[in-house]
C-alpha cells in the first residue's frame, strides 16, 4: 500500500440524492488510501439527504473523515456549489471532485495519488481516470473512453464550443491547479460547470493532464442526471433547441470568455489563443465579422461548425434575450 503522507480532500456536493448517496459514501469509506477527508456541502436538498448523511457518518464513526459544511446560501446549482467547495477547502496536497450517485473502486484515490506524486507540485497538474458508464443500478454498460485522452494541447475555442471531455467525478488536481482555477474567482462568478472550467484552464494555461486509462469508478446514468451530455439523443436535440437556438447558451459562453480573459490574459503566451480572446470579446462590426469568419475550427463535426457560424450571424453570441434581461 502507498504510504499515505499526501493529504487528500474529496469535495462532494449533494442535492436530493437520498436514493444513491449511501452507496457512494460506502465506496469512499472503503478507499485503500487512508489520509482522506471528505467535505460535503448539501445544495438545499428537500428529501432528507443531509439527515441520511449524518446518520451514515455517526453509525460508522467517521466524524474525523467526513465533514458536513454549513452555510446559508441554499441552492446554488451544482457548478457553483462545487466552486464554493474548491474555494473553502484549502491546505491539502490533492483535491478530488465527487458526485453523489456514482461508485468509486477501492483503489481510486491511491492510484491517483501514486500518479500525481510523479509530477511537480509547482506545476498545474490535473489527473483524470477513465470510468465505466453504468445504469441506474450501477450495472456496467461500457467504458467511457477507448482511447487516450489529450486535452491540454487543444484550443480554448474547441473547449468552449465543443462538449468537454473532462468529467468532474473522474478528476483530481494539486494545490497549484486549485489556486489557479478556483481562487481567482468565487462561486458568484461561476459561469460554467466546474469540469468545463478545468478544461479551459488546461487548454489555455499549459496545465498538464495525467490520464489514467484504467476505469476507477462507475458513473451512474439515470433520468435525474442534469448534464445534457448524459441524455438520450432526442433529449439532446430538445436541449440544443431550448438552450442554444432559443436560449442564451452562446451569450453565456461570451460571458465565460470575458471572465477568462480578465483572469488569465496575462498568463497566456500563445499568440493564437490571445487572438481568439481578442476576437471573441471584441464589440462592434469587427468583432461580429471576426467571429463569423474565424479561421480555426470550433466544432468537431463540419455540420455543427456551419450551424455555429449561422448562430453567430444571427447574433446569438452578441446579445442575450429580453427574457433573460427581465
Amino acid at each position: 500500500m502507498l504510504k499515505d503522507h499526501k493529504t487528500v480532500a474529496i469535495l462532494l456536493s449533494t442535492y436530493n440524492g437520498r436514493d444513491y448517496i449511501e452507496k457512494q459514501l460506502e465506496s469512499i469509506a472503503n478507499q485503500t488510501y487512508e489520509n482522506i477527508k471528505l467535505f460535503i456541502r448539501d445544495d438545499g436538498s428537500s428529501d432528507g439527504t443531509e439527515i441520511l448523511i449524518e446518520k451514515f457518518i455517526a453509525q460508522n464513526h467517521l466524524e474525523s473523515k467526513m465533514i458536513m459544511l454549513r452555510d446559508h446560501d441554499g441552492n446554488l446549482g451544482f457548478g457553483r456549489s462545487f466552486y464554493k467547495l474548491a474555494n473553502f477547502v484549502t491546505g491539502f496536497d490533492y483535491y478530488f471532485f465527487c458526485d453523489q450517485d456514482d461508485f468509486w473502486f477501492p483503489d481510486k484515490v491511491e492510484r491517483a495519488v501514486r500518479l500525481l506524486e510523479r509530477e511537480s507540485d509547482h506545476e498545474m497538474i490535473c489527473y483524470m481516470s477513465n470510468y465505466y458508464i453504468g445504469d441506474n443500478s450501477l450495472q456496467i454498460n461500457r467504458k467511457a473512453y477507448n482511447h487516450k485522452l489529450v486535452i491540454e494541447n487543444d484550443t480554448l475555442g474547441r473547449q468552449l464550443f465543443e462538449t468537454t471531455l473532462i468529467v468532474g467525478m473522474a478528476t483530481a488536481f494539486n494545490e497549484s491547479f486549485r489556486k489557479t482555477a478556483f481562487t481567482l474567482t468565487d462561486d458568484s462568478y461561476a459561469l460554467c460547470s466546474h469540469d468545463k472550467w478545468i478544461a479551459l484552464v488546461l487548454a489555455g494555461l499549459n496545465g498538464k493532464l495525467v490520464y489514467d486509462a484504467r476505469p476507477e469508478a462507475i458513473q451512474r446514468r439515470h433520468q435525474s442526471t442534469t448534464s445534457s451530455c448524459n441524455q438520450m439523443s432526442i433529449y439532446k436535440l430538445k436541449w440544443r433547441i431550448n438552450h442554444v437556438l432559443k436560449g442564451d447558451y452562446l451569450w453565456q459562453i461570451r460571458q465565460m470568455i470575458t471572465l477568462y480573459k480578465k483572469l488569465y490574459c496575462n498568463r497566456i503566451y500563445s499568440k493564437s489563443e490571445k487572438n481568439f480572446l481578442k476576437i471573441f470579446t471584441k464589440k462592434g462590426i469587427d468583432g461580429y465579422c471576426g467571429r463569423i469568419f474565424y479561421p480555426r475550427r470550433l466544432r468537431e463535426k463540419f455540420t455543427d461548425e456551419i450551424l455555429l457560424r449561422i448562430l453567430f450571424a444571427m447574433g446569438k453570441y452578441d446579445r442575450c434575450s429580453k427574457k433573460s434581461v427581465g
